[in-house]
């Protein structure tokens, strides 16, 4: 049944054997992996705890407690179940990369770069590897490393909006704006009303001073998120530019009303 991807009927059977003999580890495991791909809001650890306390210790043991450990925001417990899991086999591609993951949200941007470059090295088709290591060297300030790295990772995959978008991020930083502006536009090409890629295109138009089309697109991101803090924020700084106070306020105020915390320093400054 699991092999015919019949989950439901799996699960029951996975329950029988262990009513029959709850000392079977690789059932537990069984039990536990199909629950994560099925529900993973629900999951839990407990059935790969089940595996390891009855001896099935092989590495995917650990690699998927360390997924489920790491949904939960467990991250020192899903670090260590990736280390684990590469203890077990150093070639271990993906548990390189989820710990990658573990790092970057922890902000260990320098260890995060490793385990994103090891998991790449071990595995060169984990496209998501060259994009999460560009990420990592962006928050680090290594702009062209991180622009090499989506270089390589839109040749590989020429259609990857998102490579496109954090490539003009990178350039942006660099202060290339024109080179910004073209990836930009190409993500947005590759992903219409992809908002994150239409506040940056506004960023860049507002830092070339073309005001007009900054606004406009700041205007589709809106369109496409009302809720969008950043956007109103950023149209906010944009017709301060133009002289539009009164639009600037209300469109900072917009942006604390959405949560935006760090905009009352702004709405302050409004009469």
């Amino acid at each position: 049944n699991f092999e015919l991807n019949n989950r439901q009927a799996a699960s029951l059977d996975f329950d029988k054997v262990i009513q029959l003999n709850d000392k079977m580890g690789e059932a537990w495991f069984y039990k536990g992996y199909l629950q994560l791909i099925t529900d993973t809001a629900t999951v839990n650890p407990e059935n790969f705890d089940k595996a390891l306390e009855n001896g099935f210790n092989i590495p995917e043991v650990y690699y998927y407690r360390g997924v489920v450990r790491f949904y939960k925001k467990d991250y020192p417990g899903a670090s260590s179940d990736f280390s684990m899991a590469i203890d077990k086999n150093p070639r271990y591609a993906l548990s390189y990369f989820e710990r990658g993951k573990v790092k970057l949200a922890s902000r260990d941007y320098t260890g995060a770069i490793y385990d994103f470059q090891q998991a790449i090295k071990n595995d060169t088709t984990l496209i998501a590897a060259y994009n999460n290591v560009a990420l990592a060297k962006i928050y680090i300030g290594d702009f062209n490393g991180a622009i090499a790295d989506l270089d390589r990772l839109i040749s590989l995959q020429p259609k990857n909006f998102i490579a496109y978008n954090n490539r003009g991020m990178a350039k942006y930083s660099t202060g290339n704006y024109d080179g910004a502006l073209e990836d930009f536009l190409k993500a947005i090409e590759l992903k219409p009303g992809y908002v994150l890629a239409l506040i940056n295109l506004g960023n860049a138009y507002t830092k070339k001073g073309d005001h007009k089309h900054a606004i406009d697109s700041y205007n589709k991101a809106i369109e496409h998120n009302s809720k969008s803090a950043e956007a109103f924020l950023n149209r906010g700084f944009c017709r301060e530019l133009t002289g539009d106070i009164d639009g600037a306020c209300s469109d900072w105020k917009m942006a604390l009303s959405l949560g935006y915390q760090d905009a009352a320093q702004f709405v302050n400054e409004c009469k």
